[in-house]
């Protein structure tokens, strides 16, 4: 804090010595005294807001706290009932409100151990501010001797005081937010700025985007996995007046309002979810977020979920299932192939049938292929209607007759046929 920093300075500063060595001692003091005045109202400032944070926690904190108490009656209940589930989900949001109201807890006592020294700091520079102003005659007189008053540098001291404190440079990146005697003004800027001196206090805010990273955020998703997910929350200041009136400290605030959302929605999803709906989960995220920070001036320009890990059991969980899936789709394509091929056999199978002579061509060509091979033996089926004339001749008029009936088929309705053997040398 570079008011306290500036305290201790001034409070380790020995204000003999600083007059012995300055060369205008008159001059050296009314600086000193100047830096004092300042320091005392840059902190009286600092410790009013640090008051008032460590109220707004107390009430954050006693908010959890209650919330806690309440899931945990729900727990009790719904364990009577014997509605396990809802059980589960109550003693889920009791630990998050629980340890909720230990974060702010552990926030507001550090936040105490400042105030408290920040204030005996305070205490101690305003008793030498204090007698350093009453004493100022005599410590001149003292170390002044008799050199003559310099007269000359009082009114250009004054002038360039008032000046150097009525002047201000604002950036074109920054506004600045204007308090006349406590009260808001308004917002000015970018380029310069004038103040009426000791009367208007000005303090800058940044417009530009923030990148916030939301500390890992442990949680129980909706369908009992515990996960551990962290996100990068992107923000800006839009109305730089509510962003210093309406909020103590709007970018820690924002960042306890991300931590508390996204394990939120963590309860709310299931794995699966997280997973596959990235994108989704990020809009809810922004959404719910900008709803609260809204009030105070503050954008939420994007959210992104960073990283999501996961327990090694349901990592090799999942890698087994995923393996299993595409096992079974192997199974589902090589069965839908062999229905295919039975289709299509069946349908040549019923070509071939209403045609003899097709069957006896097929024949032939398995036959050339046989031959193809250089095999020494090759078996074939022989028709044996083409044996009939020499195994059994029948009268001229039989054989007449037969070129008028047709074929003798086999009971299947296809010619009869033997195997044949024949030997290559």
């Amino acid at each position: 804090m570079g008011s306290l920093d500036r305290i201790s300075t001034i409070l380790r500063s020995n204000v003999n010595a600083l007059l012995d060595q300055a060369d205008d001692p008159e001059k050296t003091l009314d600086q000193l005294i100047r830096d004092m005045a300042d320091a005392l109202g840059e902190v009286h400032g600092q410790v009013t807001d640090m008051i008032a944070q460590e109220k707004l926690m107390e009430t954050d904190r006693d908010r959890n706290v209650a919330l806690a108490k309440e899931w945990e009656d729900k727990a009790t209940s719904a364990m009577t009932r014997g509605a396990d589930h809802l059980a589960h989900e109550a003693l889920r949001r009791k630990i998050d409100y629980e340890m909720n109201a230990q974060a702010y807890a552990t926030q507001l006592q550090a936040q105490s151990d400042v105030v408290e020294k920040l204030t005996h700091d305070v205490a101690q520079l305003e008793a030498k501010y204090a007698g350093t102003t009453r004493g100022r005659g005599a410590l001149i007189a003292r170390h002044r001797g008799a050199v003559a008053p310099q007269t000359v540098t009082h009114p250009v001291l004054i002038i360039a005081t008032l000046v150097a404190s009525a002047v201000r440079i604002v950036q074109e990146y920054e506004r600045g937010v204007i308090f006349r005697l406590g009260r808001l003004v308004g917002a000015r800027g970018p380029g310069l700025v004038l103040l009426v001196p000791f009367i208007e206090r000005m303090r800058k805010v940044d417009l530009r985007i923030v990148t916030l990273e939301v500390p890992a955020q442990e949680a129980i998703t909706r369908d009992n996995v515990t996960v551990k997910v962290n996100a990068v929350v992107y923000f800006q200041v839009i109305n730089p007046a509510d962003a210093v009136v309406k909020v103590v400290d709007y970018v820690r605030t924002t960042s306890l309002i991300g931590q508390t959302t996204l394990r939120s929605i963590l309860g709310q999803s299931d794995l699966d979810h997280l997973l596959s709906q990235r994108t989704k989960i990020n809009q809810e995220l922004q959404l719910m977020i900008g709803e609260q920070t809204n009030g105070w001036g503050v954008k939420v320009t994007s959210v992104e979920v960073r990283d999501l890990e996961l327990p090694q059991t349901m990592q090799r969980a999942m890698a087994r299932q995923a393996e299993a899936e595409r096992e079974q789709r192997a199974k589902v394509i090589h069965a839908e192939g062999e229905f295919s091929a039975s289709q299509q056999l069946a349908a040549a199978a019923q070509v071939i049938g209403s045609q003899p002579a097709t069957l006896q061509l097929r024949y032939l060509q398995t036959l050339t292929e046989i031959a193809a091979e250089k095999n020494s033996t090759i078996v074939f089926p022989l028709p044996l209607d083409l044996l009939q004339g020499f195994l059994h001749p029948r009268p001229a008029q039989d054989s007449v007759e037969g070129t008028h009936t047709g074929e003798t088929e086999s009971p299947n309705g296809a010619a009869s046929a033997a195997p044949v053997v024949l030997g290559s040398g």
